[in-house]
C-alpha cells in the first residue's frame, strides 16, 4: 500500500486512502465486502498510531462503511412446505423441516443445537443467534413428536440434534442444507408437480 500510495504512513490523509481503495477495487475487480474488510483492516491500524500519538487523528475516521447489497434468503409458503414434509421418508428429515417451520429459526441457528438443547416438556429450545445473543423459540404438539420419534430412532452417541444418515453420523452444516433445499425449490418451481418433491428425500445425508 505505502509504495502504491508513494507516501510515508505519518503522512498519509484520507483522500489517498479512498483514491487507494477505489483504484484497488477497480484493479482487482474486488467486492463491496472485500472493500470494506481492507478499510477495518486500515482503520485498525491507523486508530493504534493514532493512540500511540504517531499521528494526530486516523486518516480513516472519515472513510464510512462500504454497504454491500443484502442478499434476502428464499422463503417457502405454507403449501411447499407441506409438499417437503409430504415428501419425506426418514425421521430425520420430516423432524428438520418441522423444526424450521415452527420455531422460525435460522439453518445456523439449527445446526448447533444439541439434543440436551431440547426442553420437550414446555417445547422450547435454546438457540444462539447473532453476536452469540440467547432466545427461546418455540415449537408445535407435531414437531415435537416428529422429533421425538426422530432421536428414538437413532443409534449414535453424537450430541448434535440433527445428524447425516450414514456413519460416521455428523453434524449436519448450513450448506448441505441450503443448498439441497434451494435445489428441492427449484424442483418446485420448475416442475410444479409434487411429484418432484421427492427430491427432498435425499437431501443432507
Amino acid at each position: 500500500m505505502l509504495a502504491t500510495i508513494g507516501k510515508g504512513v505519518l503522512h498519509i490523509k484520507t483522500e489517498d486512502l479512498r483514491e487507494y481503495l477505489t483504484n484497488y477495487q477497480e484493479e482487482k475487480k474486488s467486492s463491496k465486502v472485500t472493500i470494506d474488510n481492507i478499510r477495518r483492516i486500515l482503520s485498525s491500524f491507523f486508530t493504534w498510531l493514532e493512540d500511540e500519538d504517531y499521528i494526530l487523528k486516523s486518516p480513516v475516521r472519515r472513510i464510512h462503511k462500504v454497504k454491500a447489497a443484502t442478499v434476502v434468503k428464499e422463503t417457502y409458503s405454507d403449501e411447499e412446505i407441506e409438499v417437503m414434509r409430504d415428501g419425506c421418508d426418514n425421521p430425520r428429515d420430516l423432524a428438520l423441516i418441522d423444526m424450521l417451520a415452527s420455531t422460525g429459526m435460522r439453518v445456523g441457528e439449527l445446526v448447533l443445537l444439541n439434543r440436551e438443547d431440547i426442553n420437550f416438556e414446555e417445547r422450547e429450545c435454546v438457540v444462539f443467534g447473532k453476536d452469540s445473543k440467547e432466545r427461546i423459540v418455540y415449537f408445535d404438539a407435531g414437531t415435537k413428536i416428529h422429533l421425538q420419534e426422530y432421536l428414538e430412532g437413532r443409534t449414535d452417541d453424537n450430541e448434535a440434534l440433527f445428524v447425516s444418515l450414514k456413519a460416521t453420523y455428523d453434524r449436519l452444516q448450513i450448506g448441505g442444507i441450503e443448498v439441497r433445499l434451494r435445489n428441492h425449490h427449484a424442483h418446485i418451481v420448475q416442475g410444479n408437480k409434487l411429484c418432484d418433491t421427492r427430491y427432498l428425500c435425499y437431501f443432507i445425508e
